[in-house]
């Protein structure tokens, strides 16, 4: 990824705890789509005709399953303290 700086991509390492949104917006009650929390497996660049895009591998803490959402997405919550 050539002009990659300062992202949550290359900020991101494993271990660390991020969060994001499914979706953007609002419910139609009026209330901010939900946060999800996760663990952050891996990262990896996925190509999609000439684009290139920052993926990152996370395990859902309420749901315990594995997604790949994009970094642009996340938000880093806590850095891997180990």
């Amino acid at each position: 990824m050539g002009e990659s700086k300062h992202t949550t991509y290359d900020k991101v390492k494993i271990g660390d705890l991020i969060s994001w949104h499914d979706e953007i917006g609002y419910t139609p009650d009026g209330h901010l789509m939900p946060k999800h929390y996760g663990i952050v497996l891996g990262k990896f660049i996925k190509d999609i005709g000439d684009r290139e895009l920052a993926m990152i591998r996370v395990a859902d803490s309420k749901s315990n399953e594995v997604k790949n959402i994009l970094a642009v997405l996340s938000n880093i919550e806590s850095k891997r303290t180990i």
